[in-house]
């Protein structure tokens, strides 16, 4: 049996642009939202039968290795509706928190539900782990709105969101420094424009001060005109 969230694999994929994959991941947040909305009306489905098999819940504390690892809802081992790869990054997740993410399951959710929500937050925990100041503000945040859709299903995720958290709060912090880079850089465009202005003005002051001395002859125009109106017939 496949996931319902597992219908949005590739959620981040290699070579796409940021808006492309903004659409993706912002389609795999109203997936979850329409999933968890779905899940209240669904009865919990156990089958002891095929691939999936009854199993009593280990204590995290006793799994000193992955082989060790299971994940198990309402007591219903779904290893086998997650990725090998997957399932070793989410052991990881939980080896570094000390607990299954998954501890806070809520009786009566389809198993396939969770398995999903567990596919989700390991893609969600890979992307941010690749991060950068290019992936954007609304990629994380959208990131962000997804894992508290998949909060609704159980899953501990409130340390992701912290961390996505500071880098939303640093993405905002290099989006103030850009806005105020363009700033300065328009406003040195707009000094240097006056500068050139005031240079041009500089240049005819200094002109029209050599005309007036060569006007003048070197003495006052004043004294010259009272002279000559002054001087005997």
């Amino acid at each position: 049996m496949t996931s319902h969230l597992g219908q949005s694999e590739g959620l981040l994929l290699e070579g796409d642009d940021i808006e492309e994959n903004v659409l993706r991941i912002e389609d795999a947040a109203d997936q979850l939202t329409r999933i968890q909305h779905e899940g209240d009306n669904l009865e919990r489905q156990v089958s002891t039968s095929n691939h999936l098999s009854a199993e009593n819940v280990v204590e995290f504390s006793q799994v000193k290795k992955f082989e060790d690892f299971k994940v198990v809802v309402n007591n219903i081992n779904i290893d086998s509706e997650i990725s090998e790869d997957t399932r070793l990054k989410y052991y990881e997740m939980c080896r570094s928190r000390n607990a299954y993410l998954h501890e806070l399951e809520e009786p009566g959710l389809n198993y396939t539900l969770i398995a999903g929500a567990i596919k989700e937050t390991v893609k969600i925990a890979d992307g941010i782990k690749a991060a950068t100041l290019a992936t954007g503000r609304d990629v994380l945040e959208v990131w962000d709105r997804t894992l508290i859709g998949v909060g609704h299903f159980g899953m501990e995720v409130g340390f992701l969101r912290g961390r996505l958290s500071e880098l939303i709060r640093l993405c905002e912090a290099a989006e103030l420094v850009a806005g105020k880079e363009k700033e300065k850089a328009i406003a040195e465009v707009e000094m240097k424009h006056l500068l050139y202005k005031l240079s041009k003005v500089s240049l005819v002051i200094k002109n029209l001060d050599e005309e007036i001395k060569t006007h003048n002859g070197g003495e006052r125009v004043e004294e010259v005109f009272k002279n000559v109106a002054s001087a005997d017939w």
